[in-house]
Order: structure tokens, then sequence, then C-alpha cells
């Protein structure tokens, strides 16, 4: 962007030159919700705009960056403006259970992670392991994630009371949980496909907050 076009390994990649310049502005501040007035003022200072035309542009930003592998980078925010995120370069992570303390089980699953993380070229400096307490989970979490660019989290996401991830990470983003179906219907094929019957509080472990991706399950 710096140089005035976009690449890949070398090979030039397709943008216009207004669509490039809203990268550019974009780019200026990363992480940042750049609001539309900041946009039109930055790219069409001079001309009569529509937000049709905006989100036509901004639309071949994405296309340039799916191009470029950097898929969903730029993010819409309702009523506000849009943000680029930056590169992910430093990951923590963080094992809940009060299990994990107690010695009664080894954390495998951040040694774990920790390699993948290395392997990919993405720094990782702190592994911490956090007992059952919604309290300490959420102080952990809002720690990690203003010293980090993201933050892994393992463990606490059966379906008894002691489960407490979902619920701290709601409460560090400030939404509530809902009913995913979708993952409450494969809870229940699991349980129907072993002949059995499913305890109502599995169904615990389908909510999810509001605006949360889930990844399937495939394995386990």
């Amino acid at each position: 962007v710096a140089r005035g076009d976009l690449s890949l390994d070398g090979r030039p990649l397709s943008i216009q030159p207004k669509a490039l310049r809203l990268l550019e502005v974009l780019a200026e501040h990363p992480d940042r919700v750049v609001t539309k007035s900041e946009l039109l003022d930055r790219v069409w200072r001079d001309a009569a705009v529509t937000d049709g035309s905006l989100a036509r542009a901004m639309s071949l930003v994405r296309r340039a960056l799916r191009e470029d592998g950097q898929l969903d980078r730029v993010e819409t925010i309702p009523g506000k403006g849009y943000l680029l995120r930056g590169p992910v370069e430093l990951v923590e992570t963080v094992a809940i259970g009060t299990e994990l303390l107690l010695g009664q089980i080894i954390d495998s699953n951040s040694a774990w992670m920790g390699e993948q993380l290395a392997a990919h070229g993405i720094d990782s400096l702190v592994q911490v392991k956090v007992g059952d307490n919604i309290g300490r989970i959420t102080t952990m979490l809002r720690r990690m994630l203003a010293e980090s660019d993201a933050v892994i989290m393992c463990g606490g996401l059966g379906p008894t009371h002691d489960d407490l991830t979902r619920e701290a990470i709601a409460a560090v983003m400030g939404v509530d949980l809902v009913l995913d179906d979708a993952v409450a219907d494969a809870i229940r094929e699991m349980f129907s496909s072993r002949g059995r019957r499913m305890p109502d509080n599995n169904l615990q472990q389908a909510m999810v907050p509001v605006g949360a991706q889930v990844i399937a399950q495939t394995r386990g």
C-alpha cells in the first residue's frame, strides 16, 4: 500500500485507484474505526458521493484483500464506519480449569498450541492457567487482550456449572449468550447416534456469545 500498489509475492494485484486510496486511509489507522465521513473527506474531498458508491469501492477493497489471502480483514462497524484489522503477531493462551492448577490434569493443549503458533511465525510470550472462577477468568482475559493481538482459550466449555469460559467471554465482550440451534442439533445427534438420551444441561454447550462465529467440532 505504501508504494501505491498491492502485490502478492511480487505479483501485482488488480485494484482500482479509489479503492486503493480507501485502503491507504484504512491502513493509516489499523484496528481503529474510520468513519464514513473521514473516508469521504480523504478520498472524495471535492465530490458528492453516495453511501452506495462508498460501499461499492469498499467491496473492491475486500475483493483485492481476498486475492491477497487476507479474508475478512476489513470489518464493517454498523452506524460507525470501517475497521482494518492489523496483522496478528502476538497470541497468548489461557487454559481454564481448577484441575490444571491442582495437577490433576496435565495441560497438553497449551503446549500443542504454543508449538503450532511458533510453526506459523506467531509469537506467544505468556501461557496462563486459571481456575473455575468467573471473576478471575474475566480479569485474566481482559489483561491478555490488552497485551496481545488475540487470545486462545481452552477448557471450561463442558455442560457443568463450573464450565464458565462462555460466560467470561460474553462478559468481557459485553454481549449476551444465545442458543445456537445448529450446535444444539449437533449435540442431540451425537447422543442419538449412541442410543443415549441427552441431559438437558448439555444444551449449555450450545450457548454462544452474540456475534461469535462457531467453529464446527470435527473431532472428539
